[in-house]
């Protein structure tokens, strides 16, 4: 048994492999989780995300040197999308009823796919219905705008795009 937050709980840590960009790098590694990572990443507590056995590449303009790093620690409204890249944490995710394809954009990357449309959701305001930082876009392609060394994920199943993070979004 294992005390989280104070309350004594078992904690089911689980690791997923990621692939994930924010305004300084494109970093590699395993991410963190209590119990299902889908879940995870969506809680109003969750603040930071842990990623193990990180390697960073930063975007070419930074100027900085590719690294590895045991335990990297990010706040969780700083990453701009974020891809999951094994079918075993993917399978995790229940794909809603209703989906549209979409086209989003960051200060990154033009991403596009699938996203869900939730209740009486339209275009203008389908974001207001789901819950949570980071929006799934399935299926999608990966446009990136920044350059960097590192060969980068051009397609992911199933991307997390920080709502933050959006600077603008077309319903396709």
């Amino acid at each position: 048994m294992n005390s989280y937050a104070g309350n004594p709980t078992i904690v089911n840590v689980q690791s997923h492999r990621v692939s994930l960009a924010n305004d300084i790098a494109w970093i590699e590694g395993l991410l963190q989780t209590l119990g299902n990572p889908h879940l995870y990443i969506n809680r109003a507590d969750t603040e930071l995300l842990h990623v193990a056995e990180a390697q960073t590449f930063p975007w070419s303009f930074t100027r900085l040197p590719a690294s590895q790093i045991k335990d990297l620690f990010l706040p969780s409204s700083k990453i701009q999308y974020m891809v999951f890249t094994e079918e075993t944490s993917r399978q995790m995710f229940q794909t809603p009823p209703n989906l549209r394809p979409v086209m989003f954009q960051t200060s990154l990357a033009v991403l596009r796919g699938d996203t869900p449309f939730l209740g009486e959701a339209r275009p203008q305001n389908f974001l207001d219905f789901w819950k949570g930082r980071f929006v799934p876009l399935l299926q999608a392609q990966i446009h990136s705008l920044a350059p960097n060394s590192h060969k980068l994920a051009r397609e992911g199943q199933l991307i997390y795009v920080n709502r933050e993070a959006l600077q603008s979004y077309v319903a396709l």
